[in-house]
Protein backbone atom coordinates (compact mmCIF):
# COMPACT_ATOMS: atom_id res chain seq x y z
CA UNK A 1 0.00 0.00 0.00
CA UNK A 2 2.21 2.51 -1.04
CA UNK A 3 0.55 4.61 -3.87
CA UNK A 4 1.03 8.06 -2.29
CA UNK A 5 -1.99 10.06 -3.86
CA UNK A 6 -4.71 7.72 -2.96
CA UNK A 7 -5.61 7.57 1.03
CA UNK A 8 -4.17 4.26 2.33
CA UNK A 9 -8.15 3.27 3.63
CA UNK A 10 -8.75 3.38 -0.34
CA UNK A 11 -6.29 1.36 -1.21
CA UNK A 12 -7.48 -1.59 1.01
CA UNK A 13 -11.28 -1.05 0.45
CA UNK A 14 -9.84 -1.80 -3.30
CA UNK A 15 -8.02 -4.64 -2.39
CA UNK A 16 -10.28 -6.40 -0.52
CA UNK A 17 -13.50 -5.72 -3.32
CA UNK A 18 -11.41 -7.33 -5.83
CA UNK A 19 -10.54 -10.11 -3.34
CA UNK A 20 -14.47 -10.08 -3.45
CA UNK A 21 -14.68 -9.94 -6.77
CA UNK A 22 -12.69 -12.61 -7.47
CA UNK A 23 -14.52 -14.86 -5.25
CA UNK A 24 -11.85 -15.50 -2.38
CA UNK A 25 -15.20 -15.10 -0.13
CA UNK A 26 -18.20 -15.83 -1.25
CA UNK A 27 -22.04 -14.09 -0.33
CA UNK A 28 -22.77 -14.52 3.13
CA UNK A 29 -19.18 -15.98 4.31
CA UNK A 30 -17.18 -13.79 6.79
CA UNK A 31 -14.41 -11.63 6.11
CA UNK A 32 -10.93 -12.05 7.90
CA UNK A 33 -11.37 -9.75 11.92
CA UNK A 34 -10.01 -6.26 12.16
CA UNK A 35 -6.72 -7.59 13.47
CA UNK A 36 -6.36 -9.65 11.16
CA UNK A 37 -6.48 -7.30 8.54
CA UNK A 38 -4.62 -4.94 10.47
CA UNK A 39 -1.28 -7.64 10.52
CA UNK A 40 -1.37 -8.79 6.98
CA UNK A 41 -1.83 -5.24 5.78
CA UNK A 42 0.12 -3.40 8.14
CA UNK A 43 -2.06 -0.68 8.70
CA UNK A 44 -4.37 0.31 11.98
CA UNK A 45 -7.35 -0.45 13.23
CA UNK A 46 -8.92 3.46 12.17
CA UNK A 47 -7.89 2.50 8.52
CA UNK A 48 -9.35 -1.14 8.63
CA UNK A 49 -12.54 0.26 9.75
CA UNK A 50 -12.61 2.91 7.12
CA UNK A 51 -12.22 0.91 4.62
CA UNK A 52 -15.00 -1.68 5.82
CA UNK A 53 -17.25 1.20 6.20
CA UNK A 54 -16.65 2.38 2.28
CA UNK A 55 -17.20 -1.36 1.54
CA UNK A 56 -20.48 -1.19 3.25
CA UNK A 57 -21.69 1.73 1.70
CA UNK A 58 -20.60 0.62 -1.82
CA UNK A 59 -23.07 -2.07 -1.10
CA UNK A 60 -20.38 -5.21 -1.30
CA UNK A 61 -20.44 -5.93 2.27
CA UNK A 62 -22.63 -6.47 5.43
CA UNK A 63 -21.27 -5.41 9.03
CA UNK A 64 -22.80 -7.02 11.47
CA UNK A 65 -21.74 -5.40 14.86
CA UNK A 66 -20.49 -7.48 17.29
CA UNK A 67 -19.73 -10.12 14.86
CA UNK A 68 -18.19 -9.02 12.15
CA UNK A 69 -18.37 -8.43 7.90
CA UNK A 70 -20.11 -10.81 5.50
CA UNK A 71 -20.16 -10.19 1.96
CA UNK A 72 -23.23 -9.23 0.75
CA UNK A 73 -25.78 -11.65 -0.80
CA UNK A 74 -26.67 -11.13 -4.43
CA UNK A 75 -29.77 -9.54 -5.37
CA UNK A 76 -33.27 -11.25 -6.17
CA UNK A 77 -33.52 -11.55 -9.95
CA UNK A 78 -37.31 -11.48 -10.89
CA UNK A 79 -36.67 -12.33 -15.41
CA UNK A 80 -39.36 -10.48 -17.50
CA UNK A 81 -40.09 -10.90 -21.11
CA UNK A 82 -40.19 -8.27 -23.18
CA UNK A 83 -41.02 -6.95 -26.67
CA UNK A 84 -37.28 -5.76 -27.65
CA UNK A 85 -38.39 -3.05 -30.42
CA UNK A 86 -40.21 -1.72 -27.40
CA UNK A 87 -36.94 -0.94 -25.37
CA UNK A 88 -36.50 3.21 -25.02
CA UNK A 89 -34.83 5.71 -22.61
CA UNK A 90 -34.88 9.18 -21.80
CA UNK A 91 -32.09 11.55 -21.21
CA UNK A 92 -32.16 14.36 -18.18
CA UNK A 93 -33.96 16.94 -20.79
CA UNK A 94 -37.05 14.75 -21.17
CA UNK A 95 -35.91 13.50 -24.92
CA UNK A 96 -36.67 9.77 -26.08
CA UNK A 97 -34.61 7.85 -28.09
CA UNK A 98 -35.91 3.97 -29.07
CA UNK A 99 -34.78 1.52 -31.20
CA UNK A 100 -36.51 2.85 -34.31
CA UNK A 101 -35.36 6.05 -34.13
CA UNK A 102 -32.62 7.39 -35.95
CA UNK A 103 -29.49 6.60 -34.04
CA UNK A 104 -27.72 9.35 -31.56
CA UNK A 105 -24.69 10.26 -31.89
CA UNK A 106 -22.76 8.06 -29.59
CA UNK A 107 -18.97 8.71 -28.34
CA UNK A 108 -17.32 5.78 -26.11
CA UNK A 109 -14.60 7.18 -24.26
CA UNK A 110 -11.70 4.22 -23.03
CA UNK A 111 -10.94 4.82 -19.39
CA UNK A 112 -8.48 1.34 -19.05
CA UNK A 113 -7.84 -2.31 -20.16
CA UNK A 114 -7.25 -4.55 -17.30
CA UNK A 115 -7.05 -8.13 -15.69
CA UNK A 116 -10.03 -9.05 -14.08
CA UNK A 117 -10.88 -12.43 -11.83
CA UNK A 118 -14.51 -11.53 -11.39
CA UNK A 119 -16.28 -14.64 -11.03
CA UNK A 120 -19.88 -13.20 -12.30
CA UNK A 121 -18.56 -12.05 -15.57
CA UNK A 122 -16.71 -15.38 -16.13
CA UNK A 123 -19.91 -17.44 -15.39
CA UNK A 124 -21.60 -15.17 -17.66
CA UNK A 125 -19.50 -15.66 -20.86
CA UNK A 126 -18.43 -19.19 -19.72
CA UNK A 127 -14.77 -18.53 -19.43
CA UNK A 128 -12.39 -19.12 -16.01
CA UNK A 129 -11.63 -15.92 -14.26
CA UNK A 130 -8.35 -15.69 -15.62
CA UNK A 131 -8.86 -15.67 -19.17
CA UNK A 132 -10.93 -11.36 -18.42
CA UNK A 133 -10.59 -8.94 -20.19
CA UNK A 134 -12.13 -5.68 -18.50
CA UNK A 135 -12.84 -2.58 -20.58
CA UNK A 136 -13.52 0.31 -18.83
CA UNK A 137 -15.17 3.20 -20.43
CA UNK A 138 -17.57 6.35 -20.22
CA UNK A 139 -20.40 6.28 -23.00
CA UNK A 140 -21.61 9.36 -23.83
CA UNK A 141 -25.11 9.51 -26.39
CA UNK A 142 -26.24 13.06 -27.82
CA UNK A 143 -28.65 14.39 -30.20
CA UNK A 144 -31.23 13.49 -27.34
CA UNK A 145 -31.10 16.85 -25.53
CA UNK A 146 -28.40 18.10 -23.25
CA UNK A 147 -25.49 16.26 -24.03
CA UNK A 148 -25.30 13.33 -21.60
CA UNK A 149 -21.43 14.41 -20.64
CA UNK A 150 -22.65 17.87 -18.78
CA UNK A 151 -23.18 17.46 -14.68
CA UNK A 152 -21.71 14.17 -14.75
CA UNK A 153 -24.23 12.63 -16.99
CA UNK A 154 -21.64 10.48 -19.02
CA UNK A 155 -22.38 6.72 -18.27
CA UNK A 156 -19.86 4.29 -16.87
CA UNK A 157 -19.49 1.04 -18.04
CA UNK A 158 -17.50 -1.97 -17.60
CA UNK A 159 -16.95 -4.57 -20.12
CA UNK A 160 -15.76 -8.03 -19.94
CA UNK A 161 -14.62 -10.17 -22.79
CA UNK A 162 -12.75 -13.45 -23.28
CA UNK A 163 -8.85 -12.83 -23.67
CA UNK A 164 -8.16 -15.09 -25.81
CA UNK A 165 -10.67 -13.95 -28.68
CA UNK A 166 -10.05 -10.12 -27.85
CA UNK A 167 -6.90 -9.70 -26.46
CA UNK A 168 -5.33 -7.80 -29.35
CA UNK A 169 -8.59 -4.78 -28.70
CA UNK A 170 -6.22 -2.20 -26.74
CA UNK A 171 -4.33 -2.15 -29.72
CA UNK A 172 -7.36 -1.73 -31.86
CA UNK A 173 -9.80 0.35 -30.25
CA UNK A 174 -8.92 3.93 -29.75
CA UNK A 175 -10.79 6.82 -28.31
CA UNK A 176 -14.26 8.01 -29.48
CA UNK A 177 -16.22 4.50 -31.40
CA UNK A 178 -18.36 2.60 -29.41
CA UNK A 179 -17.62 -1.08 -28.75
CA UNK A 180 -20.17 -2.26 -31.39
CA UNK A 181 -18.09 -0.06 -34.13
CA UNK A 182 -15.15 -1.69 -32.89
CA UNK A 183 -15.84 -5.28 -32.95
CA UNK A 184 -17.83 -5.13 -36.15
CA UNK A 185 -14.63 -2.87 -37.51
CA UNK A 186 -11.56 -5.16 -35.69
CA UNK A 187 -12.97 -8.63 -35.72
CA UNK A 188 -15.94 -8.90 -37.58
CA UNK A 189 -18.16 -9.86 -35.31
CA UNK A 190 -21.93 -8.63 -34.72
CA UNK A 191 -24.06 -9.12 -31.86
CA UNK A 192 -27.60 -8.43 -30.17
CA UNK A 193 -28.72 -8.44 -26.82
CA UNK A 194 -29.35 -11.33 -24.94
CA UNK A 195 -30.62 -10.59 -21.85
CA UNK A 196 -30.12 -7.47 -19.50
CA UNK A 197 -31.19 -7.19 -16.00
CA UNK A 198 -31.64 -3.80 -13.69
CA UNK A 199 -30.31 -3.47 -9.88
CA UNK A 200 -30.74 -0.91 -7.34
CA UNK A 201 -27.35 -0.86 -5.83
CA UNK A 202 -24.74 1.57 -4.43
CA UNK A 203 -21.95 3.62 -6.04
CA UNK A 204 -18.54 1.27 -5.58
CA UNK A 205 -15.17 3.15 -5.73
CA UNK A 206 -14.96 3.49 -9.80
CA UNK A 207 -18.67 4.71 -10.01
CA UNK A 208 -18.73 6.82 -7.77
CA UNK A 209 -15.20 8.76 -9.07
CA UNK A 210 -16.41 8.69 -12.75
CA UNK A 211 -20.26 9.60 -11.78
CA UNK A 212 -18.78 12.48 -9.13
CA UNK A 213 -20.81 11.16 -6.14
CA UNK A 214 -19.60 10.00 -2.53
CA UNK A 215 -19.18 6.12 -2.34
CA UNK A 216 -22.46 4.44 -1.46
CA UNK A 217 -24.72 6.76 -3.41
CA UNK A 218 -27.84 4.85 -4.94
CA UNK A 219 -27.87 4.00 -8.70
CA UNK A 220 -29.12 2.25 -11.34
CA UNK A 221 -27.25 -0.74 -12.72
CA UNK A 222 -27.91 -2.81 -16.23
CA UNK A 223 -26.18 -5.62 -16.68
CA UNK A 224 -26.45 -7.92 -19.59
CA UNK A 225 -24.83 -10.64 -22.21
CA UNK A 226 -24.67 -9.74 -25.78
CA UNK A 227 -24.13 -12.58 -28.54
CA UNK A 228 -23.20 -13.18 -31.92
CA UNK A 229 -25.32 -14.96 -34.23
CA UNK A 230 -24.09 -18.34 -33.42
CA UNK A 231 -25.17 -17.17 -29.60
CA UNK A 232 -21.63 -17.35 -28.43
CA UNK A 233 -21.52 -14.61 -25.96
CA UNK A 234 -19.29 -11.78 -26.76
CA UNK A 235 -19.05 -9.23 -23.96
CA UNK A 236 -20.98 -9.34 -20.84
CA UNK A 237 -21.63 -5.73 -19.51
CA UNK A 238 -22.25 -3.50 -16.50
CA UNK A 239 -23.57 0.17 -16.76
CA UNK A 240 -23.99 2.60 -13.98
CA UNK A 241 -26.12 5.60 -14.14
CA UNK A 242 -28.51 8.23 -11.09
CA UNK A 243 -32.21 6.98 -10.89
CA UNK A 244 -33.25 10.43 -11.63
CA UNK A 245 -31.38 11.11 -14.46
CA UNK A 246 -32.77 7.39 -16.34
CA UNK A 247 -35.80 6.25 -16.87
CA UNK A 248 -36.01 2.47 -18.62
CA UNK A 249 -39.80 1.37 -19.89
CA UNK A 250 -40.64 -1.90 -20.16
CA UNK A 251 -43.85 -2.76 -22.21
CA UNK A 252 -45.78 -5.95 -22.05
CA UNK A 253 -47.70 -6.08 -24.96
CA UNK A 254 -46.24 -6.63 -28.28
CA UNK A 255 -45.84 -3.42 -30.82
CA UNK A 256 -48.64 -4.64 -33.30
CA UNK A 257 -51.32 -4.73 -30.07
CA UNK A 258 -50.39 -1.29 -28.77
CA UNK A 259 -51.12 0.64 -31.93
CA UNK A 260 -47.49 2.43 -32.71
CA UNK A 261 -45.18 3.37 -29.86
Amino acid sequence: MSRQSVPVYRQLSTALQGRIDAGEWGPGEKLPSEPELVREFGVNRLTVRQALDELERAGAVTIRHGKGTYVSEPATTVEVTIDPGSERWETAGGQWATREDPAPSVVEHVLSFGDSSDREAAGHLGVDPGELLLVRTLLEVHGLGPATAQAGQAVPCDYWLDRRRFGTLPQRWGDGPHLAVVLAREYGVTWVNDWRGFTAASAGLFVAEQLKVRVGTAVMVRDGVSVDPDGTPVFYVRRYALGSRSKYVMRYRPQEERGGA
